[in-house]
């Protein structure tokens, strides 16, 4: 694991990696201000989480903030004995990277504490030119089938390679991978987000077979020709007999099925109330 620098700027903690302390430059000083969400773009914005542009690199690169609200004295205990989500992410985007998984990695990671208890964090992140989320590109109708087909085998190749290297997204989804380059004879995918994502020194049939049941769960129109195309790749080569891989379809059309299942289990009783209050 490479070296990482501790360095305080505006009240606030940050991690950066050895290797990205001349991409940001002297910009940490800078970024206790935009920080503020009057100061940045906001993109997306939750009761804990906040997704932001908050400027650009010492080269002109654009960057985003991911901003986590710890709420509650027992959250904010909780990180007295565990790293906090932001240093996590960046610790594992590392770690995915040497392990030779192509992986957006965070430019550093900060913990503004009060009181001595986090109450805030944040993961700054480095725009990648040209770059597709890979949902917002397969639901496309426009893409040629070639083109389409070569990609979906990058996916394969690439979930793969992220499973043997015990790197396990518990949010296996599309949402978290961005395409770039799809014209390319090789198209290049990364892996993002690693929020909910945990290093393992192997993973188990039933733990890569659970995630690639989440990633079939999209919802995006894929043909048994593409989802037959995609576990080839993600085999590389064995057991690619089509018997063989329309077994395993089925088996995780019915793991997806519970996991949905679980999922509107989930959202009904958080969204559903009955009785005489109601």
């Amino acid at each position: 694991m490479q070296k990482i620098l501790r360095k305080n700027a505006g009240g606030i903690t940050w991690y950066v990696p050895e290797d990205e302390e001349n991409t940001l430059g002297d910009k940490l000083a800078d970024l206790s201000n935009l920080i503020r969400e009057e100061a940045a773009t906001v993109h997306k914005k939750g009761r804990r989480k906040v997704f932001a542009s908050v400027g650009t690199t010492a080269g002109g690169e654009e960057i985003y903030l991911k901003t986590f609200r710890l709420t509650g004295l027992s959250l904010k205990l909780k990180h007295l004995f565990f790293r906090s989500k932001a240093l996590r992410e960046l610790m594992i985007g590392l770690t995915a990277r040497e392990r030779g998984v192509p992986a957006v990695v965070p430019l550093a990671a900060g913990e503004k504490r009060r009181m001595g208890l986090i109450d805030e964090c944040y993961v700054l992140l480095k725009k990648i030119d040209s770059a597709i989320n890979l949902r917002d590109y397969l639901d496309r109708e426009d893409v040629p089938q070639r083109q389409r087909s070569r990609v979906i085998e990058a996916l394969g190749r690439l979930a793969r390679k992220s499973h043997e290297s015990g790197i396990f997204q518990t949010d296996f989804s599309l949402n978290n991978f961005l395409l770039k380059d799809p014209y390319e004879p090789t198209p290049t995918i990364y892996l993002i987000d690693f929020e909910r994502t945990y290093v393992h020194k192997y993973l188990s049939e039933d733990m890569r077979n659970w995630a690639l049941a989440k990633l079939n769960r999209v919802g995006t129109n894929f043909s048994v020709t593409d989802r037959l195309r995609f576990l080839k790749a993600y085999s590389a080569g064995k057991n690619t007999e089509r018997s063989s891989l329309l077994h395993w379809m089925k088996e995780l059309d019915r793991q997806t099925y519970w996991i949905l299942r679980k999922d509107a289990l989930r959202i009904h009783s958080a969204c559903v109330r009955s009785g005489r209050g109601y």
